[in-house]
């Protein structure tokens, strides 16, 4: 049974929005580059080829870590960690995520435009 403290875990919470908004941007992405929806850099806003192909590249990425970081927030809270532990794992897996997402996104944005 999954208790409270599991749907806690701070990799489970933020797997689950990843992968919310991660399939939002697939499905609706910005039709136009602005400063307020989707992935937004200097590369992805170069113009308007790049701007798309950021929004779904990106999105995809956002939803397969938000898979990732969801199992593995559950392996954590199946293997009982001590709650100090378990808070900097998760912290630490969920800035790789967001390292790897942007990281994967501006080396194809870089090899494509």
């Amino acid at each position: 049974m999954i208790d409270l403290n599991t749907l806690l875990n701070p990799c489970i919470l933020c797997g689950v929005v990843f992968s919310i908004v991660g399939a939002i941007l697939f499905y609706f992405p910005p039709k136009e580059i602005n400063l307020i929806y989707g992935y937004r850099t200097i590369r992805s806003m170069k113009n308007q080829e790049s701007w798309d192909f950021a929004q779904k590249f990106s999105s995809k990425k956002m939803i397969i870590s938000g898979v990732l970081l969801t199992l593995i927030g559950l392996i954590i809270s199946i293997i009982s960690l001590d709650n100090q532990l378990q808070l900097y794992v998760s912290l630490l897996l969920i800035g790789l995520s967001l390292f790897w997402m942007i990281f994967t996104t501006e080396n194809q944005l870089k090899k494509r435009f």
